[in-house]
């Protein structure tokens, strides 16, 4: 079996380009951050004055925001790293909340209860179903889907960076023993 180089990262071109010029490396693109632009967006036509309703947002999405998230996640997790069924799974999005259930997965609630009936606000109207549509498939995992098949996420790694700010200050230049005794403390401190 060969030796892969594996990297995650937010969106990084560099990246990319070494991706395509090094055999055996891996890129892969931070999943949180691909799913809080998508959230951005889905917000962003889910809420505004009253009188650009219909214009701009719809109520129709004010309750789909974090049930999106949860379904790019879920879809990225359950692609089988295949791009393509991970589009096809995100295109499923619209479809489902417009209740229509003839793609969604197998092991979904509407295709298991007989009795199904949805708990968020059916799309109805045609213009609120292209702003949706719009929002997802001008997101960044929708239009590079091979980006993030692997699932990676790189929140522990900022997590860590965050305590390490807090005990090695970047702006005070620190001696061996005292750096070595603060990056001890971060790595303690973290682990709790």
């Amino acid at each position: 079996m060969e030796n892969f180089l594996k990297h995650t990262s937010i969106c990084n071109g560099k990246l990319k380009v070494l991706k395509r010029t090094m055999k055996g490396h891996v890129a892969s693109n931070d999943l949180w951050h691909a799913v809080k632009a998508v959230k951005k967006a889905v917000t962003k036509i889910s809420k505004g004055t009253k009188r650009s309703e219909g214009i701009w947002w719809s109520e129709q999405l004010g309750d789909k925001v974090e049930p999106i998230a949860t379904h790019i996640n879920w879809a990225v997790r359950n692609c089988e790293q295949n791009s393509q069924k991970l589009k096809e799974s995100l295109d499923n999005i619209v479809e489902h909340y417009c209740n229509n259930h003839v793609n969604c997965h197998h092991s979904s609630r509407c295709k298991v209860d007989s009795n199904y009936e949805p708990s968020r606000i059916v799309i109805t109207n045609g213009k609120v179903r292209k702003m949706l549509e719009s929002a997802i498939k001008s997101s960044t995992i929708y239009k590079y889907p091979q980006d993030y098949i692997l699932a990676k996420d790189i929140f522990y790694v900022e997590s860590f960076n965050n305590v390490v700010n807090i005990f090695q200050d970047k702006r005070i230049c620190f001696g061996d023993d005292q750096y070595k005794l603060r990056s001890n403390l971060a790595v303690c401190h973290w682990n709790i």
